[in-house]
This record gives C-alpha cells, sequence and structure tokens, in this order.
C-alpha cells in the first residue's frame, strides 16, 4: 500500500498495547522467504498469496480463530514458499487464448518466479519450439484452430527425432469423464481442470518439472 505499507501498520498494531490480541493476517503479491521472516517477527499470524481464492481465504481465517486445525490453502508463516528457489528462471511456455486467464496464469507462475512466454494458438506453440527451448508447456485444451490435443499430438510426433520430451500440461473448462484420459492420450502428461486453483497448478509444476524421467 502506499505511504504505509502493510509490514509497517502490522508493526505498529503488534506494538500498541490496546490492540493486544488482534490477530493480523498478510495478503502479499511476491511469495518470497524473506516475507515470511518478517511475517514472523512482526507477530502476524498467517499469510496468503494473491490472487487469493475465497474457500482460501475462509479457511485461513478459519484457522487464525482456531476454529479448525488444518488450512486448505493458506501458508503459516513458519513455513517457507516450497520450490520457489529452485524452479527460478524456469521458462513456461502459456498457451491460451482467452485474455484474463492468461493473465490469472502468469501471476500465478512469476510467483514461483517461473517466466511464462504466452501464445494464444497451438500454431504459434509450433513456432515458438522451432527458435526457442522451454522447461514446460502449459497448454490450454479448448483452443481455436489447432486445439491442444492436436498440438500435443504433433509435438510428440516431433520429439520422436528429436529424442527430447518438453512436459505438457494440460488444462480444460470442460471437466467431463473421459477428458483426462484424451489428454494422455495425445501425448500430455498431466491434467488441470479450469478454474485453475493455484496450489493445483504448483503442485502439478513440481511434478512434472522434479521428475527426471518428463525432461529432455
Amino acid at each position: 500500500m502506499p505511504e504505509m505499507d502493510g509490514f509497517e501498520m502490522a508493526r505498529r498494531i503488534h506494538e500498541d498495547t490496546d490492540l493486544t490480541g488482534v490477530m493480523v493476517m498478510m495478503l502479499t503479491s511476491c511469495d518470497l522467504s524473506n516475507d515470511a521472516q518478517r511475517c514472523r517477527e512482526l507477530g502476524i499470524s498467517r499469510y496468503l498469496v494473491k490472487p487469493v481464492m475465497q474457500a482460501d481465504l475462509l479457511d485461513a481465517i478459519r484457522v487464525t480463530l482456531g476454529l479448525v486445525t488444518a488450512p486448505r490453502g493458506a501458508q503459516p508463516v513458519s513455513a517457507a514458499p516450497a520450490h520457489a528457489e529452485a524452479l527460478a528462471g524456469r521458462r513456461v511456455l502459456v498457451a491460451e487464448d482467452h485474455p484474463v486467464n492468461r493473465k490469472l496464469v502468469t501471476k500465478m507462475l512469476e510467483k514461483r518466479l517461473l517466466v511464462p512466454i504466452l501464445v494464444t494458438s497451438g500454431t504459434e506453440v509450433l513456432l515458438a519450439l522451432e527458435s526457442h527451448t522451454f522447461d514446460l508447456i502449459l497448454m490450454d485444451v479448448q483452443m481455436p484452430g489447432m486445439d491442444g490435443l492436436q498440438t500435443a499430438a504433433a509435438i510428440r510426433e516431433q520429439e520422436k527425432e528429436t529424442g527430447r520430451h518438453i512436459p505438457i500440461l494440460a488444462m480444460t473448462a470442460h471437466a467431463m469423464n473421459g477428458d483426462r484420459e484424451k489428454c494422455l492420450a495425445a501425448g500430455m502428461d498431466a491434467y488441470l481442470s479450469k478454474p485453475v486453483r493455484a496450489g493445483e497448478l504448483y503442485d502439478a509444476i513440481d511434478y512434472l518439472l522434479s521428475d527426471p524421467a518428463l525432461g529432455a
């Protein structure tokens, strides 16, 4: 926030004896280990990384107030963000034609210090792969023209000559029976349904980028 940021506000609350017992939760755009350390020093109970989903916010509030014992999405300030530094700088090709979804996914990736490169169609995916290398492809299934399934199949066909395997994470707005099987049959390695939740996205990325069998 301008003028007085959230950390300074938390410090003043923590030092004000009239506010003893008041619990503070932090909403941050930067999920970094030094933020967690500052939260501990200032007596902040929990912090969440934006964009914050409604269910995760409710869970965090309930945990902070002692109404439940385990959160679904919020991080305790004692925990450093998982895998953020290990994934820093990894290049992710994001194939998504919807501008709102592109913006949301971009923010999620940048909060894990990943480098998103954006395209809007299957054709653009194939063109990007001709001149650049990527650690992961995040692929929307329902793209106009050449859809995600066709694009994944084309990539896997090309890789028969190169011997490389780029992990492909599918995203689909239609979570229907058989979708997962179609994605895997086309050569994709994992599958997420929209709206994409940050925790599920990070878990999938951690899995795909840490499994040596899925890399080059």
